[in-house]
């Protein structure tokens, strides 16, 4: 069985249950881990993965899950940071279908007709009118080299086919520019941690640095729901000297501290965006730069994930994720269910729209001309 440390979404999770005080597992049947994933004989595969995952919920907290082989193999690939697919991202439309939110540059579906909007009809004759995302996610991810056909339709009623091969798709996490209204100043921002997100952000940064000397850096983490606990510290890593208090968390063995090794750019000076919806790694990686780097944050408090869950891997295939451990910032500050205060705080107004408050245009967003406002009042 195989384990690693995981800061989950905000998004596909729910209600939370651990306090700081209250590190046990809650009170229910005392049972071995193979008496929970027992699956009664004679149940169909479905009909038992639904079992266990009630089973599991029920026993313990809200963020405990039962995920399928198919579930779990997603959710992996997106840890990985890579995958075979055809280079689109979906959603769930306010109607309950699957449309097409993204079409990647370079990614194999760039090459057809499909464009953002389009309705997901089918994969390979397996209708998904009405499906949860996640399901059209599975049916079009494959073996890189396959191919997958897809009918899909256009805002406008066209019904059309596409046949695609799949490709290895890398899930850039890192975008960066400069940042033109201040001097030796770059932006960059991370939608996520995995695998791959501290060698993007280094790989952004370094080109970034091809331009001219950053002083400053402004690290946009709005949105941004966590993932990889260990891509997020490593970040920290790397804008504090030996020796500094990444985070410490506490698990049933007791509380332990992570401390940072590198600091080849603890020089730079740090400002940081947040919102609500910043949770989880992203929480840890904003409250270690401010308390002990100085970097200031602007935005508003964040989500309020403080705590940690580990995947085990079974030996089906199948997967079980379960809380951990109860994290805290380096000065001992418990964000759980509270979320971590701005410095700065930044009011949105009602008619502000999307294009807006993700534009790297200060004119335009508000959090940004924040920014712009907190380096000319020094």
């Amino acid at each position: 069985m195989g384990f690693f440390s995981f800061l989950l979404l905000p998004y596909f999770l729910f209600a939370l249950s651990f306090s700081a005080q209250d590190m046990s597992l809650p009170e229910g049947p005392a049972l071995s881990q193979e008496q929970l994933l027992e699956c009664p004989v004679g149940r169909g595969t479905l009909q038992c993965d639904a079992l266990l995952e009630e089973h599991i919920a029920s026993l313990y907290d809200d963020y405990a899950y039962y995920y399928t082989k198919e579930e779990f193999d997603v959710l992996l690939e997106d840890y990985e940071g890579s995958f075979g697919g055809i280079g689109v991202s979906m959603i769930n439309n306010v109607d309950g279908n699957i449309e097409v939110y993204s079409v990647l540059e370079d990614g194999p579906a760039k090459e057809t007709e499909i464009s953002v909007g389009d309705i997901v009809l089918s994969a390979d004759g397996h209708s998904l009118l009405g499906y949860d995302v996640s399901l059209g996610v599975r049916k079009v991810r494959g073996e890189i080299g396959t191919t997958v056909v897809l009918e899909l339709r256009h805002p406008d009623g066209e019904e059309y086919t596409v046949s695609i091969v799949r490709e290895e798709i890398i899930a850039d996490s890192v975008e960066g520019e400069l940042f033109e209204e201040h001097p030796n100043t770059g932006y960059i921002y991370i939608y996520d941690f995995n695998e791959q997100t501290p060698r993007e952000f280094l790989e952004v940064y370094s080109e970034l640095r091809e331009s001219r000397v950053l002083r400053t850096l402004i690290l946009d983490l709005r949105s941004n729901g966590g993932g990889a606990l260990d891509a997020a510290m490593y970040i920290a890593n790397f804008f504090l000297p030996p020796g500094k208090v990444i985070l410490k968390e506490k698990t049933i063995q007791g509380m332990a501290e992570y401390e940072s090794m590198e600091g080849q750019l603890e020089e730079v000076e740090l400002v940081i965006l947040v919102n609500e919806y910043t949770a989880s790694a992203s929480e840890v990686l904003a409250a270690a730069l401010k308390e002990q780097a100085g970097a200031v944050l602007i935005g508003s408090t964040t989500f309020g994930k403080g705590i940690t869950q580990a995947l085990a891997t079974l030996p089906s295939g199948a997967g079980l994720r379960y809380t951990r451990s109860h994290y805290y910032t380096p000065n001992d500050y418990d964000l759980h269910e509270v979320g971590y205060p701005v410095d700065v705080e930044v009011p949105l107004s009602d008619d502000l729209t999307r294009e807006e408050y993700w534009s790297t245009d200060p004119d335009l967003n508000p959090c940004l001309k924040a920014v712009v406002d907190y380096f000319a009042a020094k």
